[in-house]
């Protein structure tokens, strides 16, 4: 550590001295005081604390955690004297060994930006400081700290008074009046808070003076990334691999790069790769490192690596095995490798299932990553029966409104919905939606994603009403967390016009869709298949209110995102190539309309599974167009096509079956073959006898139809 600082202060000859001085006099006992002296500790510690320098933060871990340690130590012994004692009203003459800690303050100035973001704008919220922090319980003291608010400096800077009420009861982060330690005056009365605090903003206000009054309450509550670097300083900087621990620090901080840096630098040393224990879990980390920096490559062959190493010294059912073999099948499920991923999940099953001492929660979780894979391969009903496994072990580990729990019911309605099972779908979303709403804030995006599922499902069962209830509330959570352009809510936009369209409100379906004519997709990222099926409804909106140009553009739009985005075969390709002809046909532009249906048909026939149905109707467009074209004959044969088709796959009684029949009635009456167009309006007359009303007016034009032949 002291040459490090040595480094650090090379060219400053006082604090040179100053480190001279603390390699002959530094005892652990004394760390406050030399914190609180105005030398190269004080500012190299609150610099690499502020800027998170990691790399001076293990040059320094040595000196934090004594000053961490002692901190405690002299907190606990406040804590117990304050506990035991009966104070009198007045603390004058006792020794502030005995003196209780209230309410206490800190005068500074922060930058306008810092201000609002952290402080004015989060009233209610949390404010954590990654500093030790000092403070005083005298106001008028830390009033002065707060300096004046001139108009100077008032563009940029803010004059702040905290004030900071402490609940005895919270012990989670230590503080301690200091004044016997510090190198300043007792009279300061000084009290110091260790690194990672975290505070409630209970009130903002300014007083007529122009300084900010901010009242704070000490919680329990932590920063995640804070308290990692706070307890890997404070507590295990002095294991007996302390680069090991700053290495795992990175990775569980996220920080990749330096994470990879010190794991790399770990293989460099003899005495990690001897360890087989100690080689394997370094593999293991920079697999894990790899995969979450999107290198899979690497990734496999890292985490590969502490396989091998473990299967030559483990027995075959160590639960260390278990865990890589999860982590290898995590991979090769991103990459869509379903059988490796598989194949790795089940042995990481088998291996929790034997051990000697099961975790019924590794057991859960694998239930569940399997689940996971069966749900993205499509074989379903696997897909739910470990997802039914999952949840029903984690029902008995967790308690009914655990988060965990809304993802394992969500994971089984998308099993549902894919089944068709739309009830089940709805019950399992529910069940979703009210741990969410217990648990997350309201504006919460897992919220809205919850919403817009549920109204999926409600569209899909022809509950439009509830449908768009739940598509307005995912939009209005949407809209307060995301851009204008986030391809969740151009997906929300789309689905609330389907609706107005299912209702013929095409008004109000173009409205919605408004905002997406203005989206550059050069500039913007967004999913382009999403974006193409926004167009593509555009279009049948404008198709649908007679607006035949504006229908040809947009579905001209949609048709060429998909060309560039989704493979030749694709149902979605035949959707708007049958668009655009009808546009043409409606047009009248019959040579334009048989092209397009022609790339229609040649998708479809060529698209697995084949849907009948949809094929049935294009033969049956096409031979109406060849009709009015007047090629007789090639129509009867495509009308013939269609009924053929209709009549394998359809009811006898369906709707459809009785268009075909007129149709194949209207090409025999204009080709003179009078006989036969009876014969077929005669078939389309039985139906329509076995499925309407006597007074229905689909009888008067099949009637009107046999009196002109």
């Amino acid at each position: 550590m002291i040459r490090f600082c040595r480094e650090k202060c090379s060219g400053n000859r006082a604090d040179l001295n100053a480190i001279d001085e603390f390699e002959e006099y530094y005892e652990a006992r004394n760390a406050i005081f030399w914190y609180t002296r105005d030398t190269f500790l004080y500012r190299l510690l609150n610099r690499s604390l502020r800027e998170q320098d990691i790399d001076t933060l293990y040059g320094l871990r040595y000196f934090i955690k004594d000053l961490h340690l002692q901190l405690k130590q002299r907190h606990a012994k406040q804590q117990q004297i304050s506990t035991t004692q009966v104070l009198p009203s007045t603390t004058n003459n006792i020794s502030l060994e005995q003196q209780t800690i209230e309410t206490v303050y800190r005068g500074q100035l922060m930058t306008n930006e810092e201000f609002d973001k952290k402080i004015r704008h989060n009233s209610g919220g949390f404010f954590s400081v990654i500093s030790f922090l000092s403070t005083t319980s005298h106001k008028n003291l830390a009033t002065i700290y707060a300096g004046n608010s001139s108009t100077d400096r008032a563009s940029t800077e803010r004059s702040i008074l905290f004030q900071i009420d402490i609940d005895k009861t919270v012990n989670k982060f230590p503080y301690a009046n200091i004044s016997l330690e510090s190198a300043f005056n007792e009279e300061e009365n000084e009290i110091l808070f260790t690194m990672g605090a975290v505070f409630r903003i209970e009130s903002v206000d300014i007083n007529d003076d122009g300084i900010w009054n901010v009242k704070l309450k000490l919680t329990s509550e932590e920063d995640t990334e804070l308290s990692q670097l706070a307890e890997y300083i404070s507590e295990d900087a002095l294991s007996t691999n302390p680069l090991g621990s700053l290495a795992r620090l990175m990775m569980d901080m996220g920080k990749y790069d330096k994470a990879e840096k010190y794991h790399l630098m770990l293989l460099e040393d003899p005495s990690n790769t001897e360890d087989f224990k100690t080689l394997a879990s370094i593999y293991n980390n920079l697999g894990y490192i790899y995969h979450n920096t999107n290198r899979q490559t690497k990734a496999i062959e890292y985490y590969e690596n502490a396989l091998d190493i473990k299967l030559k010294y483990l027995p075959p059912n160590d639960s260390a095995l278990a865990s890589t073999y999860n982590n290898l099948a995590h991979v090769y499920h991103e990459q869509s490798e379903y059988e490796k991923a598989l194949s790795y999940y089940h042995k990481a099953l088998v291996i929790d299932l034997t051990a000697i001492n099961p975790k019924p929660n590794n057991i859960a979780n694998r239930y569940g990553n399997i689940g996971s894979v069966y749900l993205d391969q499509q074989p379903y009903s696997e897909a739910l029966k470990m997802f039914e496994q999952y949840l029903e072990l984690k029902e008995e580990l967790l308690p009914s409104n655990h988060p965990n729990l809304a993802t394992i019911y969500n994971n089984i309605s998308q099993v549902y919905y894919a089944l068709k099972d739309y009830d089940s779908t709805n019950k399992y979303l529910n069940q979703t939606l009210q741990i969410q709403i217990d648990s997350l804030p309201s504006n919460h995006p897992d919220l809205g994603r919850t919403y817009n599922n549920l109204g999926l499902a409600f569209y899909k069962q022809g509950k439009l009403k509830e449908a768009l209830e739940m598509y307005e509330k995912a939009l209005k959570i949407d809209r307060q967390t995301l851009p204008l352009h986030h391809s969740t809510i151009l997906t929300i936009y789309y689905h609330i016009s389907l609706i107005y369209n299912s209702l013929c409100d095409y008004d109000t379906a173009i409205e919605y869709l408004n905002p997406i004519l203005q989206i550059d997709t050069d500039s913007i990222s967004v999913n382009l298949v999403q974006l193409a099926g926004i167009y593509h409804n555009l279009a049948n909106a404008y198709f649908c209110t007679g607006q035949l140009k504006d229908a040809l553009e947009t579905n001209e739009k949609s048709l060429r995102i998909r060309l560039k985005v989704l493979p030749n075969n694709h149902p979605d390709l035949a959707a708007s190539y049958n668009n655009i002809s009808q546009v043409y046909d409606s047009l009248k532009d019959y040579k334009k309309a048989i092209e397009y249906l022609d790339r229609t048909l040649q998708v479809q026939i060529n698209s697995q599974p084949t849907d009948y149905p949809v094929l049935a109707s294009t033969y049956n467009n096409l031979a109406s167009a060849l009709y009015e074209q007047c090629e007789l004959d090639e129509a009867l044969k495509l009308f013939k096509k269609s009924l053929e088709i209709r009549l394998k796959v359809l009811p006898t009684n369906h709707p459809d079956i009785v268009i075909s029949y007129n149709n194949i009635s209207h090409v025999y009456n204009s080709l003179g073959l009078h006989e036969e167009s009876i014969v077929h309006i005669n078939k389309s007359l039985q139906i329509q006898k076995n499925m309407l009303p006597p007074d229905h007016i689909d009888f008067a034009r099949t009637y009107n139809q046999l009196g002109l032949v």
